[in-house]
């Protein structure tokens, strides 16, 4: 990946100097932050996508006014692996600055493109449960699996919309008992994530968790810019 100015604006400078297999939780893009303005300044990462698909991303880096630092924004591995990416062609990236006093957010850029040498390999297509398809949205329910908090279900969720869209699950149930449940993703226009709705394992319904012969869910697809824009999907109902 060539040498690439991310951000140059108001004396802060962030510089991509290439990518690598340096992090312990997967492949990082090697940072150098210059801070040349009159107050420091942290660093941060928002929403990311490779080659489509939306991966978590970890960045956090405090610049003091007058100097420069050394860091990566790493790509989990665990999220690259679930979305069957093994040749990283295109990554599209955000950046937040934040006030380091206050938390306060400075300034957001846009989306970054970066590109590597790979060309962009065939998608893959997941195969399972098709929940939904419809206004821009199309939902498959994947396996399920064991957590360390419970249990979890896998998601692919396609925002084929020009909208970017924020998804979270609501009115959870397992054969019938209402669950604590967790999901949340954002997605932006054009965009694919893997995701997990987290089952929460409490002494009440670890028993049902355990066998789980049915699964009912809502999905709430929201503009993260306007929260009043808000649709319900569903309920959905998997049996197992």
């Amino acid at each position: 990946m060539p040498q690439t100015v991310l951000y140059d604006e108001a004396g802060i400078k962030i510089t991509a100097t290439g990518l690598s297999e340096g992090s312990l939780f997967g492949p990082q893009i090697d940072l150098v932050i210059e801070n040349n303005s009159d107050a420091g300044v942290a660093v941060q990462s928002g929403v990311c996508t490779v080659n489509g698909w939306v991966i978590e991303s970890t960045l956090s880096q405090e610049v003091l006014p007058g100097k420069k630092a050394e860091t990566g924004l790493t790509l989990l591995q665990t999220d690259l692996d679930n979305a069957r990416v093994e040749t990283i062609a295109q990554i599209e990236c955000e950046l937040r600055l934040i006030d380091p006093d206050n938390f306060q957010t400075l300034a957001q850029s846009g989306p970054i493109v970066l590109s590597t040498d790979a060309a962009l390999p065939e998608q893959y297509q997941p195969e399972g449960t098709e929940l939904y398809a419809g206004e821009g949205v199309r939902i498959v329910a994947l396996e399920q699996a064991d957590s360390l908090m419970g249990k979890s279900v896998r998601l692919c969720i396609e925002n084929n919309s020009e909208q970017r869209r924020v998804f979270t699950a609501s009115d959870v149930s397992v054969d019938g008992y209402m669950t604590d449940g967790s999901l949340y993703v954002e997605i932006p226009a054009g965009r694919r994530a893997m995701c997990d709705l987290l089952l929460l394992d409490s002494e009440e319904n670890s028993d049902r968790l355990e066998q789980m012969p049915s699964l009912e869910f809502t999905l709430n697809s929201t503009d993260p810019d306007d929260f009043t824009d808000r649709t319900a999907l569903g309920p959905f109902t998997l049996t197992f």
